[in-house]
């Protein structure tokens, strides 16, 4: 929503640009600085769920197709085929929650969980939702890499490592 709100915003400044072309106007100048901060927000989760990281996990993967999420949080959802079988992997990111309260109220919904040492700034695994939740930084993600915690832990100390 946020972002709708700001390229909204972008679009009703460019249709008020001055045509001077020899000088910035201060509404050139304002979309100027929305692009940049389009720009550095605008993470996409399948940049960082690739369809390479999870050839990595799974080298026989192929026929990639990516599924609606139905989030209002940058999410990226997988379905592919491995070794003939149907597969699933999916990334959340909620950019800019990423905070020691935030996640702790976020993880106080969940009764079972699996405490996991040396990854991101705190980290759960979630045997219901075969979830990895974690923080770092600004962001909470969620991953979860066909019901398989091992790939799964792998796959988020990729994503970290991406988003640092």
């Amino acid at each position: 929503m946020k972002n709708l709100f700001t390229v909204s915003l972008l679009f009703l400044l460019i249709s008020c640009v001055n045509n001077d072309q020899n000088k910035l106007t201060k509404s050139e100048i304002i979309i100027d600085k929305l692009v940049e901060n389009v720009s550095k927000i605008d993470l996409k989760a399948c940049d960082l769920l690739s369809k390479e990281l999870i050839i990595d996990l799974f080298p026989t993967a192929t026929d990639f197709n990516t599924k609606p999420s139905h989030s209002s949080y940058p999410t990226c959802r997988y379905e592919f085929k491995a070794n003939g079988e149907i597969k699933n992997a999916s990334l959340t990111i909620a950019k800019g929650f990423g905070s020691q309260k935030n996640f702790d109220k976020a993880m106080t919904y969940l009764s079972e969980k699996e405490i996991l040492n040396g990854l991101g700034q705190k980290a759960y695994y979630i045997p219901k939702l075969n979830q990895v939740s974690t923080w770092e930084g600004k962001n909470i993600i969620h991953v979860n890499i066909d019901n398989n915690k091992e790939k799964t832990i792998k796959a988020v100390r990729i994503i970290l490592k991406k988003l640092k």
